[in-house]
């Protein structure tokens, strides 16, 4: 996707249960992800801070 921004992914469990299945919704659309490189601690703590800002 040239031009495209980054999308990031944070893998962690989720903070509760879910009361609906987590299952695809396009099962016939199948998915790509090339893991890049893994944030340092002080850059994500970054990212997360201007994600929570933005939401506000």
């Amino acid at each position: 996707m040239s031009g495209s921004k980054p999308l990031w992914v944070v893998l962690d469990p989720p903070p509760y249960e879910r009361s609906w299945p987590a299952g695809r919704f396009f099962p016939g659309m199948t998915g790509e992800l090339v893991l890049e490189r893994v944030l340092p601690a002080t850059e994500a703590a970054g990212l997360l801070v201007q994600v929570a800002e933005s939401v506000r």
